[in-house]
């Protein structure tokens, strides 16, 4: 799954083929919107061929032809492919919606944000947050190390993720403003104007 965009979405808001049921790009039959917002949706889809279940984040139709918005999308399934880490959320495919909608076929996710444990009534215990912060920080050196920076770290962009097991992993998600650091890779950066969630900003970040 990609980032949570709101827990109840609008029904009425949402075109007819994001609906449960449909079919999308001939092979991801929907079966539920996981979020909504803005930018798009993340819906929850079983791929016909493979009979797996996965995330799809779909970019909203008027949006299609605005160029940041694109370049935004385009730069998150870039930047993940490139990451290979059980700590990132990870990337299948990409395609067209029949309505000429981009969309990122994503691994599907359960469980929690660290935001959503965060407003949760019990407190997290100190050696169970610790390790939640390791593991995201060894999602992040992943990237750090093929030269990029994300510049959204935020509970919400952190993924509690519910394995088979019964444990869990911590999963990095929306690489959609990552910055690029080698000049190789610069491209992915030129069409980003805006850099991050104001309040997780670091101090450098801001006074950049």
């Amino acid at each position: 799954m990609l980032s949570r965009l709101v827990s109840e979405p609008e029904q009425e808001e949402l075109p007819t083929h994001w609906s449960p049921g449909s079919l999308l790009a001939g092979r991801f039959r929907v079966i539920a919107v996981i979020g909504y917002g803005g930018m798009g949706a993340v819906l929850e889809a079983e791929n016909t061929a493979l009979g797996h279940r996965v995330a799809i984040k779909v970019l909203r139709k008027e949006l299609v032809n605005d160029r940041e918005a694109q370049a935004r999308f385009d730069r998150e399934a870039k930047v993940i492919s490139q990451l290979s880490t059980d700590y990132v959320v990870r990337v299948h495919d990409l395609g067209r919606t029949e309505a000429g909608e981009p969309f990122i076929v994503m691994e599907r996710l359960t469980g929690k944000t660290i935001d959503d444990l965060i407003e949760a009534p019990d407190p997290v215990p100190l050696t169970h947050a610790v390790d939640l912060i390791c593991e995201a920080a060894v999602g992040l050196s992943v990237a750090h190390a093929a030269g990029l920076v994300h510049r959204d770290i935020k509970p919400g962009n952190l993924f509690v993720a519910q394995r088979a097991d019964g444990s869990t992993i911590v999963k990095v998600l929306d690489f959609g403003l990552t910055k690029a650091t080698r000049s190789d890779q610069l491209r992915l950066t030129t069409s980003a104007s805006v850099f991050g969630t104001p309040l997780y900003m670091s101090p450098e970040q801001i006074m950049s």
